[in-house]
């Protein structure tokens, strides 16, 4: 039955009419305060000495192209809502469906889809690979174009060839062979992540933005950067993965032949193939970083943790909240706690757990870090399977704690969110961004701006007391945990000063200003916002 709202014909005048009302929602002043900050950061990041003396003709051409052909991109979507919206007899009502599809599609949030992954490929590789990293993660963004697979794969293929061939040509160096099938295999692997994806959630728990944004960084972290001899956590955390999605891949074609979900020869499989093939795999794949040592991974593991007493405090302190803390805390929220205050609980304990130990024995703390990724990863896919009998048990504790935004589809992200954007910085960079702005920043701008807050953002439901929380906490913590780091080292150089001050709090101000602002998941975006801005600083 169609929409007695819709009307079959358009004039111009209301063409017009519709037009302008995306324009003033464009032009309203959340959007414009974010395409500002995002303007000025784009600006600083051309003009730092990370990218002065790596870019070369080749590479701005293709940021150029590729942000042409995504404005292109995110016009036409609006385009397609537009003659939606003039359909509509009633302006009022066409304009509020625009306004609800627009906020759940993440339109805008496309030009977070631009920034992230170029920025961190500019700013975090070698001088070696940064062009390659930006013409690979160019192509891996054309994904995000709504044109059928067979015809789009094809267009990032052509298109890092011919700007592959243009960097080899203008270097005088002979094009690798397998460079040009290197970057059809990452199309293909991005797309079927995406692909994947979309379809668990269904568009409800990941907007497309975030499917995209998500299939880039495992894309990355699974086969484009090489992490064979820098990085140990890194290579832990990608053997991990690749495990688990074999152990996904496996159950993916075992659970159809079962007819019944509650069926225990189901769940015993499923179950199984998860705790019993998942060590397995994982031993495999990690042996060759260990074959030097002559040791298997466990056993690696093992005599890494006892040779340190360090280490053994900190899991010895992590085992205890584990068992003691953590079961206190859930009772705790039970009873009469709102359900904001005991989601922030965990967040400030996270803060706790990771930044003290993470002074002691950083190097620990990230091998932690890289190995509770995929647990968690492992944890939320059996409660999605609801394999019996910890499926269920799984569901009904995390759904206790569950906002708005677990509710809309089929998984629970918040802990995912709150977990990646916890680590991504710290292994990354070493930075403690992310248990700062999801720690204390997150939590208490929730809890005052919830609490005490009147004053409201244009647009949104945050406020700017809880934005004023946000910044004063984040930036009261950040000079906090540098003395803390700083106190017992000998090199007096490294000490605060009022400058270093000044761009730690530039930096809370700014992203404080854009967590307000944006309708993006903030667990993903101010931790990788912050870590942006501080390596551009030089924090």
């Amino acid at each position: 039955m169609s929409d007695p709202n819709l009307q079959s014909t358009v004039t111009p005048t209301q063409f017009i009419k519709t037009w302008r009302l995306i324009f003033n929602d464009l032009s309203s002043p959340n959007k414009l305060v974010q395409l500002l900050i995002l303007m000025a950061t784009t600006h600083i990041l051309f003009l730092s000495d990370y990218t002065k003396n790596k870019l070369s003709t080749v590479d701005i051409t293709t940021i150029i192209v590729t942000f042409v052909t995504f404005i292109a991109a995110y016009m036409y979507s609006l385009r397609k809502q537009s003659n939606q919206i003039s359909n509509y007899k009633n302006y009022n009502e066409g304009y509020y469906y625009y306004h609800l599809t627009n906020h759940k599609n993440g339109v805008f949030d496309v030009f977070y889809l631009i920034f992230l992954p170029l920025s961190f490929s500019l700013l975090y590789s070698s001088d070696t690979t940064t062009s390659k990293m930006l013409i690979l993660n160019c192509c891996l963004l054309f994904n995000y174009l709504r044109i059928p697979v067979f015809t789009k794969i094809p267009l990032q293929s052509i298109f890092g060839y011919l700007i592959l061939s243009s960097y080899y040509s203008n270097h005088d160096v002979a094009v690798p062979e397998l460079s040009h099938l290197f970057i059809v295999y990452c199309c293909i692997i991005n797309y079927m992540i995406c692909w994947i994806l979309v379809k668990v959630s269904q568009l409800k728990s990941f907007t497309l933005i975030e499917c995209n944004l998500f299939s880039i960084l495992l894309t990355n972290v699974l086969f484009i950067v090489d992490f064979s001899s820098t990085s140990l956590p890194f290579q832990i955390l990608q053997k991990s993965l690749i495990a688990l999605f074999i152990i996904m891949l496996a159950n993916f074609i075992i659970d159809p032949l079962f007819t019944k979900p509650q069926s225990m020869t189901r769940s015993g499989l499923l179950l199984s193939n998860i705790l019993v093939g998942f060590p397995i795999l994982i031993n495999y794949l990690l042996t060759p970083i260990f074959h030097s040592s002559n040791y298997t991974p466990i056993i690696w593991l093992y005599n890494y943790i006892m040779q340190s007493p360090t280490r053994l405090v900190i899991l010895c302190v992590w085992l205890s909240c584990l068992l003691i803390l953590i079961p206190n805390i859930v009772i705790f929220c039970q009873n009469g706690v709102s359900l904001n205050t005991s989601r922030k609980v965990w967040h400030f304990l996270i803060l706790l757990l990771i930044s003290i130990p993470f002074k002691y024995d950083p190097d620990f703390v990230k091998i932690s870090l890289a190995g509770t990724i995929p647990l968690f990863l492992i944890v939320e896919y059996i409660r999605f399977l609801q394999i019996w009998p910890i499926g269920s048990m799984l569901d009904m504790k995390l759904r206790s704690f569950a906002d708005f935004r677990d509710n809309q589809g089929p998984i629970i992200i918040s802990y995912i969110y709150l977990i990646i954007g916890c680590a991504l910085p710290l292994l990354i960079d070493n930075q403690l961004w992310g248990v700062i702005s999801l720690g204390v920043g997150d939590s208490f701008a929730s809890i005052i701006g919830g609490r005490y807050g009147k004053i409201f953002w244009y647009g949104t439901k945050k406020t700017f007391e809880g934005t004023l929380a946000f910044i004063l906490l984040t930036f009261v913590t950040s000079i906090v945990l540098f003395i803390f780091y700083t106190s017992t080292q000998n090199n007096r150089d490294i000490g605060l000063t009022w400058d270093l001050a000044s761009r730690y709090l530039l930096n809370c101000f700014v992203s404080g200003i854009l967590e307000a602002n944006s309708d993006m998941n903030d667990n993903i975006l101010v931790p990788a916002f912050m870590l942006v801005l501080s390596k551009l600083m030089h924090i």
